[in-house]
């Protein structure tokens, strides 16, 4: 049952591969943690896209047939899928299914196609970072261990418990000076075991959540390692928070996280490009990286359709070489598809991007790449 909770880089390989004359329906529902303890939401997120994806297609008989027949099977999945996101691909002719109940949130699509819409996927390959999470406040703690979508609370930790205050003398309560000393010595052992907890758990990134005041202070005590690795921080009292809106709350803030990196990426990307560096940005250039290699990453807007060319040996274009007479070639009408299988292939990473790093990207094709090297005769097309 494992294989169904996660996608492997043979899966994808396997759907791009996929199509079929009379249709595939796709189908992503994303479940927020919030809402996975309501065992109807699911099939009402599918009922919905379903019913508007018909009014789109109000005349095909066949997509009718389709989204009955995947209402049905759904609707006989086991009972776990309904608190998860999930993933449905669906073609009659031929018959064949996939699907996969996932824990990490995405978007909803509902979509129909000659071929399944793999994009969403594809970024599930370039896994989310081992999150840790502090949900603090002035005299204690929450400690979370977070991995795509999946959340694991720790021990409480406590400003006070590894070093008692000294007891106060009678009738006298604390001076002002001594209170604000004892908050910032609770708050440096706090943060002493946040990092202690981090290494244990190899926790890759750090989320904080609290009032900003205290947030502040154990940044800044936090060591070296562990302040490199903190995503932006989020300035609100969570400490009684119930664990589902802790689990939602990483999950956003690793998604921010991750677009602001891809933006800072794909700036970096077309600067060297201009520069000569290890980058390409235009489809053309890309395509020449790929074929001989040098791709590390390949960077694709998630919505990108493109049609192009294959000759006999494999090699992917945008517009016809020249001398294809003497050469067979075959249009592809699913460019950005060959173009991940052979990132893929070849061992590069290959990330969908979205929001304003695909606004960005779009205006020079929607296609980018980190190089492994260029050499001096690399194609600048």
């Amino acid at each position: 049952m494992k294989e169904l909770h996660r996608i492997r880089r043979e899966d994808i390989l396997s759907l791009l591969d996929q199509s079929a004359p009379g249709g595939v329906l796709s189908l992503y529902v994303g479940i927020p943690a919030t809402e996975r303890h309501d065992p109807g939401r699911l099939h009402s997120a599918v009922r919905s896209g379903l019913n508007d994806l018909l009014r789109q297609h109000a005349e095909n008989k066949h997509l009718a047939s389709l989204v009955e027949t995947v209402q049905t099977e759904i609707g006989k999945l086991p009972s776990e899928t309904r608190r998860r996101s999930l993933v449905y691909f669906r073609s009659l002719e031929p018959d064949w299914t996939f699907w996969r109940s996932l824990h990490p949130i995405l978007p909803d699509l509902f979509a129909y196609a000659d071929s399944p819409q793999v994009s969403h996927l594809v970024s599930l390959l370039d896994e989310a970072p081992s999150l840790g999470v502090a949900v603090a406040a002035q005299d204690r703690a929450r400690i979370f261990s977070w991995k795509e979508g999946v959340i694991e609370e720790h021990a409480e930790i406590h400003a006070d418990e590894d070093s008692p205050a000294p007891p106060e003398s009678p009738g006298h309560g604390i001076p002002p000076n001594r209170a604000e000393d004892r908050t910032r010595r609770g708050l440096h052992r706090m943060t002493s075991r946040i990092a202690r907890i981090g290494d244990a758990h190899r926790w890759q990134k750090l989320l904080l959540v609290g009032p900003g005041p205290i947030l502040g202070s154990i940044a800044e005590q936090l060591p070296d390692t562990w302040r490199r690795q903190l995503i932006p921080s989020v300035e609100r009292n969570m400490i009684n928070a119930p664990l589902a809106e802790i689990n939602d709350l990483a999950g956003k803030r690793v998604y921010e996280w991750r677009r602001l990196e891809e933006l800072a990426e794909i700036t970096a990307i077309i600067d060297e490009e201009r520069s000569g560096g290890r980058a390409a940005t235009t489809v053309a250039a890309c395509l020449d990286h790929l074929h001989k290699g040098r791709v590390e990453k390949l960077y694709v807007c998630s919505n990108l359709e493109l049609s192009g060319y294959s000759d006999a040996s494999g090699r992917l274009c945008l517009h016809p070489p020249s001398g294809a007479e003497e050469s067979p070639i075959q249009t592809e009408s699913r460019l950005v598809e060959r173009m991940i299988v052979q990132a893929i292939e070849s061992g590069a990473a290959v990330i969908p991007i979205e929001g304003e790093s695909a606004r960005k990207l779009a205006l020079l094709g929607g296609v980018a790449a980190r190089l492994r090297w260029k050499d001096a005769a690399a194609s600048t097309d």
